[in-house]
């Protein structure tokens, strides 16, 4: 049987938590955060019910919003009005309409809801539903009586064709 001294078992401890803190450091540092995936210019491809009205007597139920559905739902979002959405490093938001100004973004929760604010104020806030080097799902929660929840899907720019 291994017989160990105590001084022996101690540096053996501290081995052992200094390996774990080192390599837990290293994850931090190096796994690809949210704050750092979604900077970059993404393009929206689609809008969809998450949830639909299955009452309706088409087959395919997660067709695209049709524009006037669009814009009548989400009059008072002017953020979601574009069609083109440049997250930058800084922390601000860059759209293709400029009468749109003066916005930033934001990580909260644990890294799964995207904020969106205007001159320091929150205006909208979406769940990031997935996310990778070239696809973003957010879902938008509105208060209204509507049948679902409306899933935004936006790709990296330099990926759509």
């Amino acid at each position: 049987m291994l017989r160990l001294n105590r001084d022996s078992l101690y540096k053996l401890n501290y081995l052992l938590v200094g390996g774990l803190l080192l390599v837990s450091l290293l994850i931090v540092i190096y796994v690809a955060s949210p704050e750092k995936m979604i900077v970059g210019e993404w393009k929206e491809k689609g809008w969809y019910f998450e949830k639909p009205d299955y009452r309706l007597e088409e087959k395919n139920f997660a067709e695209v919003l049709e524009e006037n559905v669009r814009i009548e739902i989400l009059d008072k979002l002017e953020i979601l009005h574009v069609n083109r959405w440049i997250f930058r490093e800084d922390g601000t938001l860059e759209v293709d309409d400029h009468s749109v100004a003066n916005m930033t973004w934001s990580i909260k929760g644990r890294g799964h809801i995207l904020e969106i604010s205007r001159d320091g104020t929150p205006i909208e806030s979406f769940q990031i539903q997935t996310l990778s080097n070239n696809e973003m799902e957010l879902h938008l929660n509105l208060d209204i009586q509507i049948k679902g929840v409306i899933k935004i899907l936006l790709k990296r720019d330099d990926l759509v064709q």
